[in-house]
């Protein structure tokens, strides 16, 4: 049990160091700059199936990152000349000659993915679109009811990867299907009844761009769909997907089956995700919750396009990239448009693919479950004598050149955090507008008042005692509470010029023992003491927003937010991710933990959470 941890990080083979190494000269994200205030997700967990273990060089993915064992045994994966694989150390290298190339490039790819001639004509009023749908050889045929013959048809396809004739093969791995509509959700039950699926992949949102995109095929408590009824058992919300756990049982049968469905609620209604870390963290959710032994994993978008085959190619090439440290994304698309038309529709989503593995490439699977955490992080301590430098430095490394563009932000969903600079003399107003017009209800000050290091110092922002008005805004303090390491007030906030909105109760919680020079608090536990009152008060608020400042609105506020999320992967999932944490902070705010104290820091503060429960 003990040696597994020590292993999960490799040295990374040279192949993997130069590629690194090339990503970081080439990119042009490194710089991080002010940003007046950016919203944050929490709530967002990955998670994995197996323990930590070793692999060769030819099985790894990039990034000095944990990786598993692949269970397939040999090289499957061989493709045709005219479009060869592409090995994961020169992948990056591909994807720019790509993009940049003037004859032949992704559009040209794009382009050559055609339409196949023998579509099926049976029911096309199942139909959520007519030009998408199925080749009749890979369509599912449904048992047909005894009362209806034609009653086989659903718009669903086998999708069984197949690179070329001698190639890697998994016979009906997926089945790629439209959002069930009113008058098809029984037909979908009935599929997933008949397929034994365990999983459903949704990758959409009932309505988007005030159109119904898919029907609300499951119920919230219990119900009948013909002779099928669904009980809902358990959901599970986090900031970019839902699962929900379902019982399915069948009138004449005395089994019971269970189904997860995985929604993903970001994909955004035009185009494709800004950045794939929430995307791969939710495919490789899936791919360790689904049992080696279950029927196809079911895939839907709207139509069962675009989207869909997104996922399924992702799904298919980290395998491949893992396995055999080659992609063949060319090539995987193509077996995907011979299945079902246009499962990849827009060269957008093509670049996305290759921008989506890239990544996963780079920074690998850095999730560490819990009963291993203490020896895994241990290990990432050590330093190396030829390099002298340790995996954990490394990792921060490659968190830095993976860290987005400043000037690109994503403000298209609500956020759990608000990350700001402190409030200046000029800007008081602006902040308490700020405070109520996005409902928060939590305010988290990690510096000092007046720092005489400071070129901005900090104001007293609030009234104690009384009333007092900042420009619209009216702030009246209503109590005040101090321990060691805390001081938290209660402020009733309302807008005098918009009194029909109503009044925000605000409390804010000063934290005592984070010193002017240091990079990181004084104290883990007075730390874990801060994060305790402001999730107990948050969940006494129920949807309010935290609103966190500090100097720059990055380095300690994007701790606070960072360590926020790994307590709660390890409330809910018994895991630790740093890595993805700090890397989901930074997709909308570069600063966010800025220095490799810091980054050091939420290791250590989620060690100390692991002990402490373990006391208790």
């Amino acid at each position: 049990m003990a040696k597994a941890p020590m292993a999960y990080r490799q040295e990374k083979p040279a192949m993997i160091g130069s590629m690194e190494r090339s990503f970081a000269d080439q990119s042009t994200l490194q710089e991080d700059e002010r940003m007046a205030l950016s919203f944050m997700d929490a709530h967002t967990c990955s998670t994995r199936s197996d323990p930590r273990s070793s692999v060769n060089e030819s099985s790894s993915l990039l990034g000095g990152s944990p990786h598993r064992q692949c269970g397939r045994k040999g090289s499957p994966y061989h493709t045709g000349q005219l479009h060869p694989a592409v090995r994961v150390a020169d992948l990056l290298q591909h994807i720019n000659q790509m993009k940049t190339a003037e004859g032949y490039g992704f559009k040209q790819e794009c382009e050559s993915f055609f339409d196949g001639w023998d579509v099926t004509k049976k029911d096309k009023t199942k139909g959520r679109h007519e030009g998408l749908m199925g080749y009749d050889r890979h369509r599912v045929k449904l048992h047909p009811l005894l009362s209806d013959p034609n009653s086989d048809y659903i718009n669903a396809n086998y999708i069984d990867i197949r690179i070329n004739r001698e190639g890697y093969h998994r016979s009906n791995h997926f089945i790629a299907t439209q959002g069930p509509k009113q008058d098809t959700v029984y037909d979908f039950w009935r599929m997933v009844w008949q397929e034994n699926c365990f999983s459903i992949v949704m990758i959409t949102k009932l309505v988007e761009v005030g159109r119904v995109k898919c029907c609300k095929y499951w119920p919230e408590d219990s119900e009948m769909y013909g002779d099928i009824k669904i009980t809902l058992l358990k959901t599970e919300t986090l900031a970019e997907y839902t699962v929900r756990t379902f019982a399915l049982e069948r009138r004449g049968y005395s089994a019971k089956h269970e189904v997860q469905q995985f929604h993903f609620t970001s994909w955004p209604e035009h185009g494709v995700p800004y950045h794939a870390t929430g995307l791969l963290a939710f495919i490789r959710r899936v791919k360790a919750s689904t049992p080696p032994d279950a029927g196809p994993v079911v895939v839907h978008c709207s139509v069962g396009a675009g989207r869909t085959g997104c996922y399924i190619v992702l799904d298919v090439m980290l395998d491949m990239a893992e396995c055999e440290g080659v992609v063949d994304i060319y090539n995987c698309v193509k077996t995907l448009c011979s299945r079902r038309i246009n499962m990849i529709q827009t060269e957008e989503q093509y670049i996305f693919i290759h921008d989506a593995i890239l990544e996963a490439c780079l920074c690998g699977e850095t999730a560490i479950p819990g009963a291993e955490f203490a020896l895994t992080y241990k290990e990432m301590l050590r330093v190396d004598s030829q390099s002298n430098s340790s995996q954990l430095r490394e990792e921060f490394q490659t968190l830095n050149s993976v860290t987005p563009h400043p000037d690109v932000e994503d403000f298209h969903r609500p956020a759990a955090f608000i990350a700001t600079p402190h409030p200046l003399p000029g800007t008081t107003a602006d902040f308490w507008r700020l405070v109520f017009d996005y409902g928060c209800t939590s305010v988290v000050m990690l510096n000092q008042l007046n720092q005489s290091n400071s070129a901005w110092p900090c104001v007293q922002y609030w009234p104690e005692p009384g009333v007092q008005q900042y420009g619209p805004m009216q702030v009246e303090f209503l109590s005040r509470a101090v321990d060691d390491d805390v001081i938290t007030r209660l402020f009733r906030v309302q807008n005098v010029t918009r009194l029909q909105e109503g009044q925000l109760v605000v409390r804010q919680f000063q934290f005592l023992r984070w010193s002017a020079y240091r990079d990181v608090p004084d104290s883990k536990k007075a730390f874990l003491s801060l994060l305790g009152h402001v999730n107990k008060w948050q969940h006494e608020c129920g949807e309010g927003r935290t609103i966190v400042h500090c100097l720059n609105g990055g380095g300690r506020s994007g701790t606070f937010c960072a360590c926020t999320m790994l307590l709660e992967m390890v409330q809910y999932q018994n895991f630790v991710d740093v890595f993805y944490a700090v890397k989901t902070l930074r997709n909308s705010k570069p600063n966010m933990v800025e220095s490799l104290d810091q980054y050091r820091f939420c290791y250590e503060l989620a060690l100390e959470y692991l002990d402490c429960m373990e006391v208790r």
